[in-house]
């Protein structure tokens, strides 16, 4: 993967990661007057970037293969993929926080069980947000792929 790739598929994981975030604050101001989910745009924005990155390396630079089409794939699968690693994240952190002493309560399940938990979370999660994120990332894979060939089709300054 040349420096190049590298830009772009960092480029569309830091746009997925911001429309991540964007998603996990709406599910914050939703979920009110529970402030559990207060910082929901964490998870939300870290799964949405590693997803977006991962999907647009997958689809387009590792086979050097840009297409708006391409594009729409990654970005589709980053919104289904993203909610799963967010919830994944969540678990694993509220886990992490209980065994520190930080959250008071009897249990919170263990690390290997939040794989299938997650899952469950994401099922119900795409029925809820899915509507957004799928289409979203759909319309940024599509956008950021024009804006990759736009700008690869420009001569170099030199």
């Amino acid at each position: 993967m040349t420096r190049e790739d590298r830009k772009y598929v960092l480029g569309f994981g830091a746009v997925c990661g911001v429309f991540g975030i964007a998603c996990g604050i709406v599910v914050a101001i939703v979920a009110l007057p529970n402030t559990d989910y207060r910082y929901f745009f964490v998870p939300a924005g870290v799964g949405a970037f590693l997803t977006g990155a991962f999907n647009w390396w997958l689809f387009i630079a590792r086979k050097s293969k840009l297409s708006v089409g391409r594009g729409i794939l990654a970005g589709a699968l980053a919104g289904i993929g993203g909610q799963y690693i967010c919830w994944l994240l969540l678990l694993w952190g509220t886990w992490t926080a209980w065994k520190l002493g930080l959250y008071s309560t009897t249990s919170v399940g263990d690390p290997l069980n939040a794989l299938w938990g997650a899952a469950m979370f994401t099922a119900f999660s795409l029925f809820l947000m899915g509507w957004i994120t799928v289409p979203g990332g759909a319309i940024l894979g599509a956008s950021f792929a024009a804006l990759q060939r736009r700008l690869q089709a420009r001569p170099a300054n030199g």
